[in-house]
């Protein structure tokens, strides 16, 4: 190991570049080095700030001043930054559903876009069989409905009508008959 190495600056990271391109050194200096009671840009007015941007601005500051050697540097970690999001996974779409939504087969789409589409397929082809077995029971009842009104001949029926007419065909042949006896 190089001893020399030691007294060279290290260099700066990405994060530290960003925090000293946000807040100059100046701008820390005039705020920790030279703090004036009466201005409105000072620690306790930054601080007392509660909105997201003035939260946003002391913390800026803050980080600075630790970063320029203003104020010693913290213990407890930085909140880390949210992770980049990762790049979505592209599932092909079956021919039969390009065909069937008129995109060109192979069509590749995310998760979310794949689940969209085949939640809609299926909720088009759910409402088409409700459709098709409603209009069935409807054509049923509309079968049924067109004999109200009108009576049906059953065989019991023909037959007991049958009967009837033998009946008064008889009774009539007897009337004649007496008729005619009682004549003569």
């Amino acid at each position: 190991m190089n001893y020399r190495d030691r007294y060279k600056d290290k260099p700066l990271t990405p994060e530290q570049i960003r925090i000293r391109a946000l807040v100059s050194e100046a701008d820390v200096r005039a705020l920790y080095v030279n703090p004036t009671a009466g201005s409105k840009e000072n620690l306790s007015t930054l601080a007392a700030d509660t909105s997201p941007e003035g939260k946003q601005k002391y913390q800026q500051i803050l980080d600075a001043a630790q970063e320029y050697g203003y104020v010693a540097k913290r213990q407890t970690p930085r909140e880390p930054e949210p992770k980049p999001v990762q790049r979505e996974t592209m599932l092909t779409l079956p021919e039969e559903t390009c065909d069937r939504i008129g995109v060109k087969r192979g069509t590749q789409v995310d998760d979310k876009q794949y689940l969209t589409i085949v939640t809609t397929i299926n909720q088009v082809d759910e409402e088409r069989a409700k459709q098709a077995a409603q209009a069935e029971k409807d054509a049923a009842i509309d079968a049924s409905v067109s004999t109200f009104g009108h009576v049906r001949e059953t065989e019991e029926i023909r037959t007991w009508k049958a009967g009837q007419r033998a009946a008064v065909a008889v009774e009539k042949a007897l009337q004649d008959y007496d008729a005619s006896k009682k004549a003569a």
